[in-house]
């Protein structure tokens, strides 16, 4: 493809991207109901022109289909406390999702919920940690020290891991805490994280934490009632929730 080509369909894309952010709709306010999410899976897994892939994977898929990761960021004591509403319907589906913990038992005890994980572990979710590593100056010291605490708490090293969000909070020091690390991850015993531009970026990210400031409330757009009209093949997309916002749906 010659650099005249791929620049106009990038102009395209983007083009068409802007247009559906601005003519997105507020689907409904949070608590949500899990009925959304599995209507979306099935969506997306019976579209053949999407493909939900492994979460903590950088292989190179065929580029004919647009490609789909699911992922689970337990954040707070809502979270693991509600997770059985979304990671059984991954379970069922045969969904390959990631799910991350923290270990700074801030909002929970990761060892206490041990026998559980394992559950979706051997049902082939992924388990990672979800680090805050850079709150510390000493951000790779703190990083390797979640790591054994990790494996202390479940009984496995993780292999992957995501950057938990604290806005804007030291956010110069989680940006060059990813800079280091994405040239590091063998030392610390890792082989994928999103975090790492070289191993994953994604066009588009559906999720869960939209903030109505002047209700206080999250919502979530029409995005999580179908797939975007947005999406290409051969390029990534992010599904990403936190359990803590949903409710059974019956």
């Amino acid at each position: 493809m010659s650099k005249w080509l791929r620049s106009m369909r990038n102009r395209y894309s983007a083009v068409r991207q802007e247009r559906y952010l601005k003519g997105r709709k507020i689907a409904c306010c949070a608590p949500f109901p899990s009925q959304i999410y599995r209507s979306l899976l099935l969506h997306a897994l019976n579209n053949p022109k999407v493909q939900v892939l492994p979460f903590a994977t950088s292989d190179r898929f065929p580029t004919g289909c647009a490609n789909l990761f699911v992922r689970h960021d337990i954040d707070t004591a809502g979270c693991i406390r509600n997770m059985a509403l979304l990671l059984d319907v991954d379970r069922e589906l045969g969904v390959p999702a990631g799910i991350y913990f923290r270990t700074d038992e801030k909002e929970y005890a990761l060892a206490s919920h041990r026998d559980e994980i394992q559950v979706y572990r051997a049902a082939g979710l992924e388990i990672g940690l979800h680090t805050v590593c850079y709150v510390e100056d000493d951000y790779l010291g703190a990083f390797s020290e979640e790591t054994k605490l990790f494996a202390q708490a479940l009984g496995f090293r993780p292999t992957s891991f995501t950057v938990h969000g604290l806005g804007p909070y030291r956010m110069d020091v989680r940006l060059r805490f990813c800079e280091e690390i994405c040239g590091r991850l063998g030392e610390f015993g890792y082989v994928f994280s999103d975090c790492c531009p070289h191993l994953r970026t994604y066009e588009y990210t559906i999720h869960d934490s939209h903030w109505n400031e002047k209700e206080h409330i999250r919502f979530i757009y029409t995005d999580f009632l179908r797939l975007p009209s947005l999406l290409r093949r051969g390029k990534n997309y992010i599904l990403l929730t936190h359990p803590g916002y949903w409710v059974n749906s019956g």
